[in-house]
C-alpha cells in the first residue's frame, strides 16, 4: 500500500463511547469505592463478574485488578444479562459492567453503583462518581 493506515490518517470523530460502571450487590457493606477496596484487600468480596472473556468490561476489570494489585477471582459469564443476574442474586457480588446491562437494576435498587469509568459523571447516574473522583486515577 502506498500509505500507512495508522500514521497517514487522523480520526475526526469519536465513533462510540461506552462508559462502564462498577456495581455491587446491596448486601456488600461498601458505600463507596474506597470501602470496597478495603473489603477486597481484606479477602472479602473478592469475586468479580464479567460478561465474557475479551469484552470491554472484562478488560476494564483486568486493568482495575492489575493497577490496584487486587487479589480477586474473575468469573466469566456468557453475556451481560447472565452476569447481571448473578450479581443481583449475590452469587458474584461485584462487577464492572457496561451501563445498558445494569442501568435498570441500579435505578430499581437491585444493584448499587460505586463508580463509573468515564472521565465525567454520567447524566443517568449523576450521584455516582467517576473512578478518578473515587480515588482511582487513570
Amino acid at each position: 500500500m502506498p500509505y500507512d493506515p495508522v500514521k497517514d490518517f487522523d480520526p475526526i470523530i469519536i465513533a462510540a463511547m461506552s462508559p462502564e460502571v462498577l456495581v455491587v450487590h446491596p448486601s456488600v457493606p461498601a458505600q463507596n469505592l474506597q470501602e470496597l477496596l478495603a473489603l477486597v484487600r481484606s479477602g472479602k468480596f473478592n469475586q468479580f463478574a464479567h460478561p465474557g472473556v475479551g469484552t470491554p468490561p472484562h478488560l476494564s476489570t483486568e486493568l482495575f485488578r492489575h493497577s490496584l494489585k487486587l487479589d480477586v477471582i474473575l468469573v466469566p459469564f456468557n453475556g451481560g444479562g447472565p452476569m447481571a443476574q448473578s450479581v443481583v442474586a449475590g452469587h458474584t457480588p461485584v462487577a464492572i459492567s457496561s451501563l445498558p446491562a445494569v442501568a435498570a437494576m441500579i435505578k430499581s435498587g437491585l444493584l448499587r453503583a460505586l463508580a463509573v469509568t468515564s472521565t465525567k459523571r454520567i447524566s443517568m447516574l449523576p450521584d455516582v462518581p467517576t473512578m478518578e473522583e473515587a480515588g482511582v486515577p487513570g
